[in-house]
């Protein structure tokens, strides 16, 4: 029903949030890691 739609809805934007901020956190420590090591 539309409360299922809604849900799946709003999970899958979760997902794509959770996933672009791990992308976004990753890519920033990959910049940090040369600074840190030295």
């Amino acid at each position: 029903g539309l409360g299922c739609t809604s849900f799946s809805t709003l999970n899958a934007i979760t997902g794509t949030i959770v996933n672009t901020g791990l992308i976004g956190i990753g890519a920033v420590l990959l910049q940090l890691l040369p600074t840190l090591t030295q």
